[in-house]
């Protein structure tokens, strides 16, 4: 994996990461699932004119990974945020990358390092570190949504990357062209939205969804498809570990908190077990070059 695609793998961990302040903020004014269909609906009309043809056989592929990536993902995970409190849905969610290299273990065929599986191993203590356990009195129901959540997030980056290539830009248009209504939907049955609450929107409520919407949706997951196209899966999964650290450190700084000793301590774990997952043990690499001239 290069360092080039290794940085931006980063920065789209910090741009998910930042947009859980982001919906939070949102959906003091907005209802959740209103809130994803206007998400897909700006992304639709942002990138379709720009994908307009298509041919078939692409298009029940893309099909596919929306049912997983956008529709069961995002509503299952929303669903279980609400039922559960954000630290737990957090850790619970981290198992989108264990999942991830499973499933590119059985059906990609990819080879898992020793090193590999340290840093994952590592990285995940490090988040368990950081928001501690799943308490027993929370509602067991948003937890399990939470991990299908996970789950069909992994099945849908196997999918991408087993039926690939598929234009990235393509995939994003139409993925939320069929989400879109999915997402109204299910507002239209569980939300009330009106037009009175439509209008007491604020200026910032909306620049919310268009954060959502143009960077957490448009720019971020074309460049995470762009990166799944050019790299194993299970390279790319210890980087999502990062993403609930990047969370709490920008809805720290965007509430005005301070950062503990115990979030600083847990983010040099996660930190350290990405960069052993995609780089391994430095001093046994050179000791094997070594050995290998002798």
């Amino acid at each position: 994996m290069s360092t080039k695609d290794s940085v931006l793998c980063i920065l789209v961990m910090f741009l998910w990461g930042a947009q859980v302040s982001v919906v939070k903020i949102a959906e003091t004014e907005i209802p959740p699932f209103f809130m994803l269909a206007l998400r897909f609906l700006i992304i639709a009309l942002f990138t379709l004119p720009f994908v307009l043809k298509i041919i078939k056989k692409d298009f029940f592929k893309i099909a596919l990974i929306t049912v997983f990536v956008s529709i069961l993902h995002f509503g299952c995970l929303y669903i279980g945020i609400s039922l559960v409190k954000a630290s737990t849905s957090a850790i619970l969610y981290q198992l989108s990358s264990i999942f991830t290299i499973l499933l590119a273990i059985v059906f990609l065929k990819e080879k898992i390092t020793m090193a590999r599986a340290i840093g994952v191993s590592l990285s995940l203590s490090g988040v368990l570190i950081l928001f501690g356990g799943f308490e027993a009195h929370e509602n067991i129901i948003g937890g399990l949504l939470v991990v299908f959540a996970s789950l069909s997030f992994a099945i849908g980056t196997t999918l991408i990357k087993k039926l690939g290539p598929i234009n990235a830009l393509s995939l994003n248009a139409w993925s939320a062209v069929i989400a879109a209504p999915a997402m109204l939907v299910i507002s239209f049955v569980s939300e009330d939205v009106n037009s009175t609450l439509l209008s007491d929107v604020s200026v910032k409520g909306w620049l919310c969804v268009l954060y959502t919407a143009l960077i957490g949706g448009v720019l971020s997951f074309f460049l995470w498809y762009q990166l799944i196209g050019r790299n194993q899966i299970s390279r790319l999964a210890p980087f999502t570990l990062l993403t609930p650290i990047f969370a709490v450190l920008v809805s720290q700084i965007v509430l005005d908190e301070t950062l503990s000793l115990k979030f600083i301590c847990s983010t040099l774990i996660v930190l350290l077990g990405v960069v052993i997952a995609q780089f391994g043990w430095p001093k046994l690499q050179s000791k094997k070059v070594q050995a290998e001239k002798v």
